[in-house]
């Protein structure tokens, strides 16, 4: 969104303590996947204007889009606290919860289940509210191996609020193959495929109901093409690797479990490397920059692919005077992302400090350009803190 982005920077560049702007920028942001920075604006939002359901809502979104699922947590619980009534609140609460579980291997859906219930009963109308309770629901009595009753129930319900909701009507499709009756799912899966043929989750699941079937040509048909429409789904290799191997494939099984593989440890270590970052900043805030410098470096080696990792080691690199390892590390950062302000005008800043004017002016007025709020500083010493 380079154009929308402009316009909105320049809007909140002009208007800095008008609240409303630094949150719709920050949704913007969200919208762009960059998280990071809607973090930042969100968390304005919420210092301009305290106790405000959307803006908590949003920056708890933000704080879990991060890897930071304490402080979401936390937040979710602080609003709710002065607005009980608020539906959306209690289904991301819930939905931050079960994130919580996942990361720490635990089992116990009881208080996501609850969260996810009230916003229901809050808010009884929500189609969107039913599905998360439904998908909460499956997974407990998949746990337990339990009937799926319950489930289908709610998606059934989110699927009468919302003819046509894809998402709830896949979700459906996999509680009924639990039930054993096969040809009703395909059924259901057939109407979403022909509503929105490019839906992964949905071939996805025809891919397994196929395999239940022991059809595997037509499984690992469906698996691949829910892989090219989706090639991070780590889960769609794995079932493509096992029926693979049922149809012979021996070479094409091990590729494609070995990209299972692949993509599991990525998606492990950025979430690993986000807590590292949510702790170096927090250090920084500290005054720790020996531990902030650690936390970082280990979010760096972790996730080398996060420009938001980098621009934060650098940062502490400059702050330490070490100059070269700072200007690498924001060089490294605007690689990954050429239209980052706060890199940009951070190695501005530590070109400039090393003797290099010419330069540190250029990316510094590029980096005031990309966000208008990045002033041209008088004193060009230090650079902006880290993300």
């Amino acid at each position: 969104m380079p154009g929308g982005r402009q316009t909105l920077l320049r809007r909140v560049a002009a208007d800095p303590e008008n609240a409303d702007n630094h949150n719709i920028l920050g949704l913007a942001l969200m919208a762009a996947d960059d998280s990071d920075e809607a973090l930042k604006e969100f968390q304005i939002a919420n210092r301009l204007r305290p106790n405000t359901v959307e803006f908590g809502n949003n920056l708890a979104l933000a704080f879990t889009k991060t890897g930071q699922i304490d402080a979401a947590i936390s937040l979710y619980e602080r609003t709710l606290r002065s607005h009980p009534d608020a539906a959306k609140l209690y289904s991301n609460y819930g939905l931050a919860l079960w994130q919580k579980l996942a990361l720490e291997h635990s089992s116990d859906l009881g208080p996501v289940i609850a969260a996810l219930r009230k916003s229901t009963l809050l808010e009884p109308g929500s189609s969107e509210f039913h599905n998360n309770l439904g998908m909460a629901l499956l997974e407990e009595a998949l746990q337990r191996k339990e009937p799926v009753k319950e489930a289908i129930a709610e998606f059934q319900t989110a699927i009468a609020l919302r003819p046509g909701y894809s998402v709830a009507e896949v979700n459906l499709a996999a509680a009924l193959r639990k039930t054993g009756n096969l040809p009703e799912v395909r059924k259901h899966l057939a109407k979403v495929l022909a509503r929105e043929p490019g839906l992964a989750e949905a071939h996805y699941q025809l891919g397994l109901t196929y395999r239940e079937e022991s059809d595997w040509a037509r499984s690992a048909e469906s698996l691949r093409r829910a892989i090219a429409l989706r090639p991070t789904g780590e889960d769609a290799y794995y079932a493509l690797g096992g029926v693979l191997r049922r149809l012979g494939q021996v070479e094409e099984s091990r590729e494609a479990l070995e990209r299972f593989q692949v993509l599991s440890e990525k998606k492990r270590s950025i979430s690993m490397a986000r807590a590292h970052t949510a702790n170096g900043l927090q250090a920084a805030q500290n005054g720790d920059l020996a531990r902030a410098r650690e936390e970082f470096q280990k979010a760096v080696d972790l996730a080398p692919s996060l420009p938001t990792a980098h621009n934060n080691l650098g940062w502490v690199l400059a702050r330490t005077e070490e100059l070269q390892g700072a200007i690498a590390e924001f060089r490294r950062a605007l690689a990954l992302r050429e239209d980052y302000p706060l890199a940009r005008y951070n190695l501005g800043l530590a070109l400039w400090s090393s003797g290099d004017k010419p330069n540190g002016s250029e990316q510094l007025r590029q980096a005031h350009d990309l966000d208008p709020r990045l002033s041209l500083p008088a004193f060009l010493g230090v650079s902006r803190g880290p993300n």
